[in-house]
C-alpha cells in the first residue's frame, strides 16, 4: 500500500544516514554500530519488499453497493403451533412488483432499502408485472403468446443484470420467472395475477424457499433501515400479521395511519404469516376490480377465524 511504501522509503533513507555515520566513526566503535545498522537495514528491505509485493497484487474487490448490515432471517425450530425459541429469527420473504417502464435508479434505491435493514434482512424476490399489450389482442394467439414470452424473458434478464450490477448475492435476492397470464382486452390486472402466482409459489407447503412470513410491495417504495427492526418483536411472537404506517402522497401529504382493511392498508405496509397468506389468493375484487385487489386481500384475511393483526403506528416506508 502507499503507507507501506512510504515507510519503506523512510527506513531506506535512515539506513543510508547510518552507513555514513558508520564510515565516519573510529574502528573500535564501528563494529558495535554495525549491528544497529544491519538491524535497520533488514527491516528496511523487508518493508520495501512488502510494499513492492502489494503493488503487484490486484486491488481488493469493491464492496457491495448496498450495505447489508443485518444477518439473514433463518428459522430455527419453527413448529406448527408457531412457538418460537428466544433466539429465532423468522425468515421474511418480500415479493417486489416491478414493470418494464420503471426507472432503474428507482429500483436500485428500493432494493438497497430492503436489503439494508439493521435487523433481520429479508429475502427479496423481484417479479415482472408488466401488462401484456392489449392492442395486440387481435393477433393470433400463437403470435401474441410468443411476443409476450420474449418480452417477459428480456425483462427477467434485465432484472437479473441489475442485481449483478448492485453486486447482490443470490442468497439475498432473486428474480422469479413466473408464467405469463393471458393478456386482457381493455382491462388491466395491475400485476395482481403475477402477484398471485408468486403468492402461491412462496406459501405452498412444498415451497423450497422456506418463508415464515411474506410481504408484497411495489419496487418504487423506499423503506427505512428500521423497518424489520420495528416488526421483529411481533414476528418473534408468531403474530398472524403486522402492518405499519407509511408516508403518503395520494390522498394527502404526510403519514397515513394504517388499518387492516380496504383502502386503509397499502400493499407494502403488511407482513403476513405464511400459513395465513396460503389461505387467501389475490383475486378480482367486487369492490373496485383488480385495482383494489390488495385491499380486498386484506379484508379476506381479516375475515379468517382467529385472525388478529398488530398495527405499528410509525411510518416505516415512503410510498412511491
Amino acid at each position: 500500500t502507499c503507507m507501506e511504501a512510504l515507510v519503506g522509503a523512510l527506513l531506506l533513507v535512515v539506513l543510508g544516514l547510518q552507513l555514513l555515520l558508520l564510515l565516519a566513526r573510529p574502528c573500535g566503535k564501528r563494529f558495535r554500530a554495525g549491528v544497529g545498522v544491519c538491524s535497520v537495514g533488514l527491516v528496511s528491505v523487508a518493508c520495501a519488499a512488502l510494499a513492492l509485493g502489494q503493488l503487484d497484487h490486484e486491488p481488493a474487490p469493491r464492496q457491495d453497493l448496498c450495505a447489508y448490515a443485518a444477518e439473514p432471517c433463518t428459522p430455527r425450530n419453527f413448529t406448527f403451533r408457531y412457538q418460537w425459541e428466544s433466539n429465532v429469527r423468522p425468515r421474511v420473504c418480500v415479493v417486489a412488483r416491478t414493470y418494464e417502464g420503471q426507472s432503474t435508479m428507482q429500483r436500485f434505491a428500493f432494493v438497497c432499502s430492503v436489503l439494508g435493514q439493521r435487523v433481520c434482512r429479508p429475502q427479496l424476490f423481484l417479479i415482472d408485472t408488466s401488462p401484456a399489450n392489449a392492442s395486440r389482442a387481435a393477433f393470433p394467439p400463437f403470435l401474441e403468446s410468443q411476443s409476450t414470452r420474449v418480452r417477459a424473458g428480456v425483462m427477467v434478464e434485465r432484472l437479473r443484470h441489475e442485481l449483478r450490477t448492485l453486486q447482490v448475492p443470490p442468497t439475498h435476492a432473486a428474480v422469479l420467472d413466473l408464467p405469463e397470464p393471458a393478456p386482457l382486452v381493455n382491462e388491466s390486472d395491475y400485476g395482481y395475477r403475477k402477484t398471485e402466482a408468486a403468492r402461491a409459489l412462496l406459501t405452498s407447503s412444498h415451497s423450497p424457499y422456506g418463508c415464515d412470513y411474506v410481504a408484497f410491495t411495489n419496487a418504487d417504495n423506499f423503506y427505512t433501515d428500521a423497518w424489520m427492526q420495528a416488526l421483529h418483536p411481533f414476528l418473534l411472537q408468531g403474530v398472524p400479521g403486522v402492518a405499519s404506517d407509511w408516508m403518503e402522497h395520494h390522498w394527502k401529504f404526510g403519514a397515513a395511519r394504517v388499518e387492516w382493511s380496504l383502502r386503509h392498508c397499502d400493499l407494502g405496509a403488511a407482513v403476513v404469516r405464511v400459513d395465513v397468506a396460503r389461505q387467501v389468493p389475490f383475486a378480482w375484487c367486487t369492490d373496485g376490480g383488480w385495482h383494489n385487489a390488495d385491499g380486498c386481500w386484506f379484508d379476506a384475511i381479516k375475515a379468517l377465524h382467529g385472525f388478529k393483526a398488530v398495527l405499528v403506528h410509525t411510518p416505516l416506508f415512503v410510498h412511491q
